[in-house]
């Protein structure tokens, strides 16, 4: 009897280096999502236009559970609060678990793209927030303070044999000559930690070029390139197709032996 296993995954939004460059991409998989990327990048656009922040993201919520439907997967949505779930079940085997974020941050946005958000809400509520704090620091003095000290994330650390796993991928896919194999550490946390808890996995991250918009993410000028949008969507086919048509066996959690860093 073929035991189940899952594997956690997650391709992080940006990497402030050059983006691949499609001419030198063959592989089928690309070209063939390439035919859809007016749909994909509409799509994206719209959902910029139209943000909300953690636990907000109502709209955005519902627009993804829609497409998730109309694609063919189970949509379950209301995971803990706005959360959406697609479901594809194929039969006993392997499981592979694909993560992305869709929550906005309280930054007033400085890209001037003609897709930029249109929920003046999102500011008003970074407003508040400030307030709040100010007003909370100013009543502290003399009287007291006391720090609310959260735990909320264990640290990232990459599985290795996952890592390697997923490279192999990219690299059929780009080319070696467009895959950094190991970009440096950083010290940002990433709720994607939470997931790899029960299983090993990989944080990976895709070039955005270097031109406007390029600088990492959680930056008032930071936009995504769109033409990540369908290569991102021919990586994450590939490596899905691989790992469930292979049935490869249950990959080690090395992370307490040989960690990669994110």
């Amino acid at each position: 009897m073929l035991k189940t296993y899952c594997l956690f995954d997650c391709l992080a939004g940006s990497y402030d280096s050059a983006s691949p460059t499609f001419a030198a991409m063959p592989h089928p998989l690309i070209r063939s999502l390439q035919a859809r990327g007016e749909e994909f990048v509409a799509l994206r656009w719209d959902m910029h236009r139209h943000p909300g922040l953690g636990l907000h993201e109502l709209r955005t919520s519902q627009r993804i559970a829609d497409c998730l439907a109309r694609w063919g997967y189970e949509a379950h949505r209301g995971l803990v609060t706005t959360g959406v779930a697609g479901i594809l079940r194929r039969s006993a085997g392997p499981r592979l678990g694909l993560r992305a974020d869709m929550n906005a941050l309280p930054l007033q946005e400085a890209t001037g793209r003609p897709w930029s958000s249109v929920q003046a809400g999102v500011r008003d509520l970074l407003e508040q927030r400030i307030r709040a704090l100010v007003q909370g620091q100013a009543e502290s003095f003399g009287v007291r303070a006391h720090v609310d000290y959260r735990r909320d994330h264990p640290v990232l650390v990459n599985a290795a044999e996952a890592t390697r796993f997923a490279r192999d991928f990219a690299i059929e896919l780009v080319g070696a000559e467009q895959v950094v194999p190991q970009c440096p550490p950083f010290t940002g946390s990433e709720d994607f930690a939470v997931m790899l808890q029960p299983g090993p996995g990989s944080h990976r991250l895709i070039g955005n070029g270097d031109g406007p918009g390029g600088c990492m993410v959680h930056n008032p000028g930071h936009d995504f390139n769109d033409d990540n949008v369908a290569l991102g969507a021919a990586y994450w086919a590939l490596r899905a197709e691989r790992f469930l048509s292979d049935s490869p066996q249950p990959l080690k959690d090395t992370r307490d032996e040989q960690a990669l860093p994110a």
